[in-house]
């Protein structure tokens, strides 16, 4: 059921046990921005939540057939995200989830894709950073179809609260908010990947893209003077190929790494700030890290 908890002044998490086929049901947070945790996300997941599968499967960025990149399909996916509920290997808040719609692209992460969930948490955090007095009431609920394993769409609620309990309507933009019960506002999310058609009720899948031709060996040159050039890039991703990083910027973080925000530049840190003492990493270190964007850099 969707409904926000009742207000209170301190933190609240609720999840609901795992069904008769071990499936996670339901999690919920109500939390003000200072009772966010601090702890850096560097716990690595072992729990396999049910129905966990992984392919690692060819994707091509212009919508085509075929592709030269490989990206792992799945995720171990945080209903209520790790900025907000500090839980990391927790099976009550744990399904699978395309890495489309967990990080809205088959590989690194795309936060202004508004069918993925770090859109959602992306906006939601950046708003209890700027109502420091207010709190969120976050409901992330997955969506079986009977008794199948992989949830088909994932329901998000959300609404705020002011600092004397009154619910506050939350937007966040996209073109997916609906109106929910109680002032929450609901957004339906299609737990699916363009490059793959899933089996829901087992979590196996198939690749809807294949790979692109490999270009053709060198041989002698042929008696036409019209042979075929052999493409100067290999269009066949090697079998051990890394996951490709085009969106995942390298970002800047102060205080010897142990900020809570990172920067994608120095120019807008503050005067006093000591950038022999920066360290580097990919945003999605960063954001695995329970790192967020600064909210003064534009």
């Amino acid at each position: 059921m969707q409904k926000p908890l009742p207000y209170a002044s301190q933190r609240q998490m609720v999840m609901a046990s795992l069904d008769h086929l071990g499936r996670a049901r339901d999690s919920h947070i109500q939390l003000s921005n200072a009772e966010e945790p601090t702890a850096k996300h560097s716990e690595r997941l072992t729990y396999d939540p049910v129905g966990w599968h992984n392919f690692k499967f060819w994707y091509s960025e212009s919508g085509e057939q075929t592709g030269s990149k490989q990206a792992w399909l799945m995720a171990r996916g945080h209903l209520v995200g790790y900025q907000f509920s500090g839980l990391n290997d927790e099976a009550r808040n744990l399904v699978p989830e395309t890495a489309w719609m967990n990080s809205g692209n088959y590989s690194g992460m795309d936060e202004g894709n508004t069918a993925s969930m770090l859109y959602y948490d992306n906006h939601l955090d950046s708003w209890l950073a700027t109502h420091p007095n207010f709190r969120l009431d976050y409901q992330v609920t997955p969506l079986y179809a009977q008794d199948e394993l992989i949830p088909r769409k994932v329901r998000l609620a959300y609404v705020g609260y002011d600092d004397a309990g009154k619910r506050i309507q939350i937007k966040v933009g996209g073109g997916r908010e609906e109106s929910g019960d109680d002032d929450a506002t609901v957004v339906y999310l299609d737990n699916t990947s363009p490059n793959a058609t899933i089996n829901y009720a087992d979590g196996t899948a198939t690749n809807t893209v294949s790979a692109a031709p490999a270009a053709p060996a060198a041989s002698a040159p042929a008696a036409s003077s019209s042979a075929p050039v052999a493409s100067s890039e290999s269009s066949v991703a090697p079998a051990a190929q890394a996951p490709a990083t085009t969106n995942d910027p390298t970002v800047y973080v102060t205080g010897g790494g142990s900020s809570a925000v990172y920067w994608y530049g120095t120019d807008s840190m503050p005067a006093n700030t000591n950038k022999a003492n920066l360290v580097q990493m990919p945003e999605s270190q960063a954001i695995q890290q329970g790192k967020r964007h600064s909210m003064t850099e534009r």
